[in-house]
């Protein structure tokens, strides 16, 4: 599979009566803060890359397209928003089997997330590389997803990785070892 399979949304999904209930203009701006989220992995994997000075200008870079993805949804008859597939479209989830479809990669990335403001330049160059290995693998599963209750789970997951984004980056503004 490649990298831009996550773009197909899975039938799993498309089939639900919550995706049936949106209208097109929030079907097509909900596949938008997908590929979004796409664009941000890819743009987490270049940054840790960064040898040298640059480091802390990709993380600002990256903060500001999380904060989109994650905010701005005010208008609800254009918009899904974060809050509306945690909260309306995981009730009926079973939340064991939800737990279920949580890959062990993403688990521990998720239990262990944090940096200290301590961190070296290499720390957050890691911290990164595997950050946004775990949101493409992530948004991938999403792709792939057989039920719709795995495709709400890997949802899920997906903003818990670009929230955990949020904390790196203000941590990495408090932390003079980042270039």
């Amino acid at each position: 599979m490649d990298n831009d399979a996550w773009t197909d949304l899975p039938p799993s999904l498309i089939e639900s009566e919550d995706y049936k209930a949106l209208n097109a203009e929030q079907r097509s701006n909900f596949a938008a803060r997908l590929r979004h989220c796409a664009e941000v992995a890819a743009k987490g994997g270049s940054a840790a890359k960064t040898e040298g000075a640059g480091l802390l200008d990709a993380i600002d870079d990256i903060e500001l397209d999380a904060m989109s993805i994650m905010g701005g949804f005010s208008d609800v008859e254009a918009t899904v928003s974060p809050y509306r597939v945690h909260s309306s479209w995981t009730f009926e989830c079973d939340r064991q089997a939800m737990a279920g479809c949580v890959a062990a990669d993403a688990a521990s990335f998720l239990a262990t997330a944090r940096i200290g403001v301590d961190a070296s330049h290499d720390d957050a160059r890691n911290w990164l590389r595997t950050w946004a290995d775990v949101l493409r693998l992530t948004l991938i599963r999403f792709a792939t997803a057989s039920s719709f209750t795995e495709a709400v789970a890997h949802l899920v997951v997906a903003d818990a990785l670009v929230c955990s984004y949020l904390v790196f980056a203000a941590t990495a503004r408090l932390n003079s070892g980042i270039r």
